[in-house]
């Protein structure tokens, strides 16, 4: 097999970039030149098969790009593994329920290996129910929904979720995110804790002029069953129990407002087209416009850490 990497170009280029497109790693164009979008493809690639990522498709990165080629290497042990639901399993306590969130058209998922980093969203609302049936009809489909006291499982593990945004043309996203958890609630500005919903500012209805929530409009936990997935998950994924920077503070006030903006601090610190690992915001990932979400916004995440390492 022949060695492809920047700089290379004709039929073999070609085919490495229709292959890397056609499983969701888009090369920016499919044009027979390695460039810097196909190197990137290539190291998202390689990255989501647990292979070394240097950008260079070799023999063992061709050989994976392959139909039936290798499987995405297992961050528990090394096995190879194949995509997992964890459906009646109980997870300190809260029994996993599945509620397959599919691609449109029942499209086949793609793989998924380690990249040691996961994404936590906020639903915008006050039910688990109501956040299953709009990522449903969006077609948004993350790996897992925690609220009202219940671990809802949306997509298997080892494939990729998709409840981020990926704009064509631009660096991947969804691919860059082994776990993507949605959680009843809504993103904040000031400190906050999920559960406190009593300290909550909810947002307001445009046509009524009146809070699209209350606190009583809540039923049950959205912490204690994130708390015990996130435990799960450090025990059995690579991805570690921190923040991918250590100059982020819980409360933001190194990120300025708005957040809701492509040029936000954390967006601008390009943190997430790094390899930094560790559990990120929806604030802070990047090639998110034109909605550029800003959940969680200023969440706690010493004192949930703090939670999921007491348990």
């Amino acid at each position: 097999m022949p060695i492809l990497e920047q700089g290379s170009s004709g039929p073999d280029v070609q085919d490495l970039q229709q292959k890397l497109k056609a499983l969701g790693f888009d090369p920016n164009g499919v044009d027979g030149n390695f460039g810097p979008g196909t190197k990137a493809a290539v190291i998202a690639f390689q990255k989501s098969k647990g292979l070394p990522a240097d950008g260079v498709a070799g023999p063992q990165t061709l050989s994976a790009l392959q139909p039936g080629g290798a499987d995405a290497v297992s961050a528990v042990g090394g096995a190879t593994t194949q995509p997992k639901w964890l459906d009646g399993q109980t997870l300190f306590g809260f029994r996993v329920e599945r509620h397959e969130l599919p691609r449109l058209h029942n499209k086949p998922y793609y793989p998924m290996g380690p990249t040691e980093r996961g994404v936590i969203h906020t639903t915008e609302g006050a039910t688990i129910d109501g956040a299953l049936t709009v990522l449903a009809a969006r077609f948004d489909g993350p790996h897992f929904v925690v609220g009202g006291d219940r671990i809802v499982q949306g997509r298997p593990l080892y494939v990729q979720g998709a409840a981020l945004r990926q704009n064509p043309g631009q660096p991947l996203t969804n691919p860059r995110a082994e776990i993507q958890i949605e959680c009843v609630g809504f993103a904040q500005t000031k400190p906050w804790m999920f559960d406190d919903w009593s300290n909550h500012v909810f947002p307001i209805n445009p046509n009524t002029k009146k809070p699209v929530a209350t606190p009583a409009s809540f039923h049950g936990s959205t912490l204690k069953p994130l708390v015990a997935l996130l435990a799960w998950l450090t025990q059995n994924t690579d991805i570690p129990l921190s923040r991918p920077s250590p100059n982020w503070k819980d409360d933001m006030s190194d990120c300025p407002l708005p957040w809701a903006v492509a040029n936000n601090h954390r967006r601008l610190s390009a943190v997430w087209d790094s390899n930094a690992t560790g559990w990120f915001g929806h604030v802070e990932v990047q090639h998110q416009e034109v909605t550029n979400h800003f959940d969680p916004g200023a969440l706690n995440y010493s004192a949930l850490f703090a939670m999921v390492q007491a348990l």
